[in-house]
């Protein structure tokens, strides 16, 4: 079918362009699909018959955040938030060099042969890329992305926000029943992006690698994955599948038209493609994936990207001139680290030649981003057509609260996000905030705007429970590393990034470590360095610091606690 005939009235404002414009109808349309999903999530959670994945895999960066997802994974079965019907798998990345969620794809399929033995590649198998800590996004970092809060409810329960792994739990339950019976294969997703679609036309019965197709302008597409399908015409227009030529990743908007790409145009008469998000590879990809990792001899040493790496490898219009282009790596000045990443590629072009790709055309389906601390802002506060996508609607003054006792007469101003957190009347919270885990007092008095402010409680080695309080501009850029870092208007004089620096002091109470932070902020507005940062205490820890001493048993105590307030 084709959605060109529902588009009539003026899409929603998009004021930060990373998906192609929605319309009410659209929006709507994109709702009932949704709900149906839920419906069918709830029959799958109320029902331990109803088939489902073989094995739900998630991805962890270490050994430390697998123990954290096994712990909050054992809760939600306990409390019926996800299936029981399948295996959860958490499975961390190697120690050393990042290997990407490329390499992690081929350590999770050694994992699987070891789990399942004979007929690994038989099993239907979900995978969620869930490694990293978030940095962009740092009220996920000690939890994880996967584990993130959406502003909607759980379908499990009912009186709390629905996370991340829910969502995809939900949103792709529909491809386990259409794997072909006894073919199998992998289902690949990430943690961070939200795909809203119609999946009754989806068909995961080609061999090879069989991707979800999404309608943007290719404005957008020179920001990801596009499909060049190996002919264009009116029919791509509507929902199918289609054999792709090629596939070509972040390419100049130029040269995707050049190449092929075009499909049509959009509402605002803008050249439009399909771009990527998820993927299907068959049990026969499996196999040849896990071989070639044999001789590799079992391990990866360079950072692997599960989409440029592998998709580019793909289709009758192949090349190899991405081959050394190293932009998207994180240690592209590393002569070593090309060398290897050049030669998994090489490698990879080989073993893959032989497979399809093919894109399931989803017209009208919209890909959601969530990955920043603007885009959160963006799309939980302000962004009307995937807030009405997700059967939600925008919150009162752009403020979404998630799991917080906020009382009347406090005055926060939208945009903001406030979760697990304690707002009492009189305290205003300015615009641009992202508030998480704090308990203001009532002397709190007024947040100013563009901040976020988290407080955790941690234990240090050999320490008893105490908190600290992070304080950022919500426009940090917390992942680079300066000679001097900029924090709210002020040169520090501190070297390194605002991730792995030491700011922030541990208190006994949350109430103190957050009265320090204020004061930290306070003194960097009026172009003063906090003194506590030249003592050279051993009291400061970084947000890194933070991740590694999370005390996640106190956490959901004040969690569990704040629930019941509600």
């Amino acid at each position: 079918y084709s959605f060109c005939t529902l588009l009539r009235l003026p899409p929603f404002p998009n004021t930060l362009q990373m998906t192609a414009k929605v319309t009410p109808e659209l929006a709507a349309i994109l709702r009932d699909n949704f709900r149906e999903k839920l419906l069918d999530y709830k029959t799958v959670l109320s029902d331990a018959s109803k088939p489902y994945f073989d094995a739900v895999v998630i991805t962890s960066a270490d050994e430390e955040q697998t123990k954290t997802y096994e712990s909050n994974i054992s809760n939600m079965l306990e409390t019926g938030r996800i299936p029981k019907q399948t295996k959860y798998i958490v499975f961390p990345d190697p120690p050393g060099r990042r290997v990407g969620c490329g390499g992690a794809t081929l350590y999770v399929l050694a994992e699987l042969e070891k789990q399942f033995g004979e007929g690994y590649e038989k099993k239907s198998i979900l995978l969620i890329h869930a490694g990293g800590y978030s940095k962009r996004l740092p009220n996920h970092s000690h939890c994880g992305k996967v584990f993130s809060m959406l502003p909607i409810p759980s379908v499990g329960a009912s009186k709390s926000a629905m996370t991340m792994l829910e969502l995809k739990l939900a949103s792709f339950a529909h491809v386990a029943s259409q794997i072909p019976s006894g073919k199998g294969g992998v289902f690949v997703t990430c943690s961070d992006d939200i795909i809203l679609h119609n999946s009754s036309t989806c068909d995961f019965s080609q061999e090879g690698f069989t991707a979800l197709g999404h309608p943007s302008p290719v404005t957008i597409g020179k920001d990801h994955g596009v499909f060049v399908l190996d002919s264009v015409d009116v029919n791509n227009t509507s929902a199918g599948i289609s054999k792709c030529k090629k596939f070509i990743h972040k390419y100049p908007i130029e040269k995707q038209r050049s190449e092929g790409a075009v499909i049509g145009k959009d509402l605002d008469g803008e050249d439009e493609v399909f771009t990527d998000s998820c993927y299907f590879f068959s049990s026969s990809v499996s196999v040849a994936l896990l071989k070639l990792f044999r001789e590799l001899d079992n391990k990866i040493e360079a950072e692997i990207d599960a989409y440029g790496d592998f998709m580019q490898c793909l289709g009758p219009g192949r090349s190899t001139d991405y081959f050394e282009n190293f932009g998207n790596t994180s240690n592209k000045d590393d002569a070593e680290e090309r060398r290897t990443i050049l030669f998994v590629r090489k490698s990879l072009y080989t073993t893959l030649e032989k497979f399809d790709l093919h894109c399931l055309r989803l017209p009208g389906s919209r890909f959601y981003h969530v990955g920043t601390m603007k885009e959160a802002l963006h799309h939980f506060c302000s962004d009307a057509g995937f807030l009405t996508a997700l059967d939600s609607k925008l919150p009162e003054n752009g403020v979404c609260c998630m799991e917080s006792v906020v009382e009347p007469g406090t005055v926060p101003e939208g945009p903001t996000i406030i979760e697990f957190s304690r707002v009492p009347k009189g305290v205003s919270v300015g615009p641009n905030c992202i508030i998480s885990g704090v308990a203001f007092p009532e002397t709190a008095g007024t947040i100013p705007g563009g901040i976020f402010l988290q407080t955790l409680p941690i234990r240090k080695s050999g320490s008893d429970l105490s908190f600290v309080t992070h304080i950022l501009p919500t426009d940090a850029d917390i992942k680079k590393s300066y000679t001097d870092i900029p924090l709210f208007g002020t040169q520090t004089g501190l070297t390194g990034s605002l991730w792995s620096t030491p700011l922030f002091p541990t208190c006994a109470t949350a109430v103190e470590s957050l009265q320090i932070a204020l004061k930290i902020h306070d003194d960097l507005t009026k172009g003063t360095v906090p003194s506590i940062w030249s003592s050279k205490s051993d009291n400061l820890t970084s947000l890194a610091d933070a991740v590694m001493q999370k005390a996640l048993d106190a956490q959901k105590e004040m969690r569990t606690k704040l629930l019941a307030d509600l």
